[in-house]
């Protein structure tokens, strides 16, 4: 729903949603190994979220920011936030089932990894 502009009615309207993903990738060699950085920051927006009033301005209701991934790696190490590995080492749900529908864990979460890497192994 949303207001109209000149006499305040409540009126019926599409349920409208918009993204605006920024994405940030550094690299740089050290005498450690390779230092790497990656953000993603998804600013939301949407009249999904509720009712708005006509004294806050805005009747379609900002959805709100998230940082949905955010980590350092220095060689093998990486820490920050991620999806859990739990769900990404496995493939999530794989091909078949469709992941939208059928729940089957947390994403979120902070993470502290070690990538091993044994060569030709």
């Amino acid at each position: 729903k949303s207001f109209d502009h000149q006499d305040g009615d409540q009126q019926d309207t599409w349920k409208k949603n918009a993204r605006f993903t920024f994405k940030t990738w550094t690299g740089q060699e050290t005498e450690l190994g390779t230092l790497k950085t990656y953000t993603e920051m998804r600013f939301n927006f949407g009249n999904s979220n509720g009712y708005g009033t006509l004294a806050s301005g805005n009747p379609a209701v900002d959805k709100g920011v998230s940082v949905k991934f955010a980590s350092i790696q220095l060689g093998g190490l990486r820490v920050g936030k991620d999806e859990s590995a739990f769900d990404s080492f496995i493939g999530y749900a794989g091909n078949v089932i469709q992941d939208t529908l059928v729940p089957y864990g947390d994403f979120d979460t902070n993470v502290v990894q070690y990538y091993f890497d044994a060569g030709n192994g």
